[in-house]
């Protein structure tokens, strides 16, 4: 099986970007060159030399960006006819011995729409996502939320609980045979972007507790992180039942879907953030399943909307009849209502 870790989500903007009238403005303190980090994006470069780093596409010396980029690369400015281009210089390491291309640590979106047998055996090791993944859980109704356990008091009765404190939880609600548990707090309804129905109910994650002492019916629980305060009627909930950290078997997608609900705090999204898709289980869809991303856009001269293939995101995690995926290109803004497509 081929392996693809990742350094960046490249931006493929060749396949997918449409044409942007804007003039290219090169920035008037940009460096001469500049060589690829491994922390960088094809957004971050793009902001080093433009004033307008969407019209990254349209900046090379030959017509396109390269397909991919690895640490120790070279990005050279170049003059031709009077005009500042962009030119691609593979680093040392591009090769080894045996002239193979190593594509190290790099997700192939660039390639997919026309070469869709790549994702065929392809993985995509957890670990090199993981800082991008939402560990919040869906449920698709509110009787699980309300049967399960959940913080009932704090320390010393204070209004909330940190990281090395401890909070306390119904003894009785609590699976025996489990010692390290996750915490969730309720932060929202999801609904259908087309019907406005109502599909699940979001519990977003807070942090991870272990069992403690017993006492008069309660079980102290001693939280070990957390990524805010933990508050009471937060739930707790098994970690085993809320950690898949398997590798990803990457795979085309074989039906149509929507973006129901950006996980971010702003109206749109972008490459590295997650989104709520429609379907699940339900639909049989899986983890490593790749969508291809379609914005509509407004046809003036007959008022009809078309979709214009703007990106690809990849399903990470899997519930009843929604799913988490996360974003590995776009080429515009990714929004609520979005069309997926195999």
């Amino acid at each position: 099986m081929k392996t693809f870790p990742i350094i960046f989500l490249l931006l493929s903007t060749c396949l997918f970007a449409k044409e942007n009238m804007d003039p290219i403005v090169f920035k008037d303190n940009h460096p001469p060159s500049w060589t690829v980090q491994k922390s960088d994006t094809p957004w971050h470069i793009a902001r080093i030399f433009l004033e307008n780093p969407w019209r990254w596409s349209n900046v090379w010396e030959n017509g396109s960006p390269p397909a991919y980029l690895l640490p120790g690369d070279q990005i050279v400015v170049v003059q031709k006819e009077g005009q500042s281009f962009l030119r691609y210089k593979a680093g040392q390491n591009a090769a080894d011995n045996s002239g193979l291309v190593k594509l190290g640590p790099t997700i192939i979106t660039s390639l997919v729409a026309d070469n869709p047998e790549l994702f065929s055996n392809t993985i995509l090791p957890f670990k090199d996502v993981a800082a991008f993944i939402n560990h919040g859980i869906i449920f698709k109704d509110d009787k699980h939320l309300n049967d399960m356990p959940h913080i009932v008091a704090s320390k010393k009765q204070r209004m909330f609980s940190f990281q090395g404190s401890n909070a306390y939880v119904n003894a009785l609600h609590l699976p025996k045979d489990n010692k390290n548990f996750a915490i969730y707090r309720h932060s929202g309804i999801y609904k259908d972007p087309d019907t406005d129905m109502q599909l699940g109910f979001n519990a977003k994650y807070i942090g991870k507790a272990h069992i403690g002492r017993q006492y008069q019916g309660l079980l102290s629980l001693h939280i070990d992180s957390s990524v805010s305060e933990v508050l009471v009627g937060d739930l707790v909930i098994p970690e085993t039942a809320t950690t898949n950290q398997a590798d990803f078997l990457l795979h085309p997608a074989t039906q149509e879907s929507k973006i129901v609900a950006l996980l971010t705090l702003i109206d749109s999204s972008g490459p590295y953030s997650s989104v709520v898709i429609r379907g699940g289980h339900d639909k049989n869809i899986t983890r490593g399943e790749i969508f291809s991303i379609y914005s509509p856009m407004m046809i003036s001269h007959n008022k009809t909307t078309d979709y214009v293939l703007i990106g690809k995101l990849m399903v990470y995690k899997v519930f009843d009849n929604l799913s988490y995926a996360l974003i590995l290109n776009s080429s515009g803004s990714v929004n609520r209502g979005d069309l997926l497509k195999p």
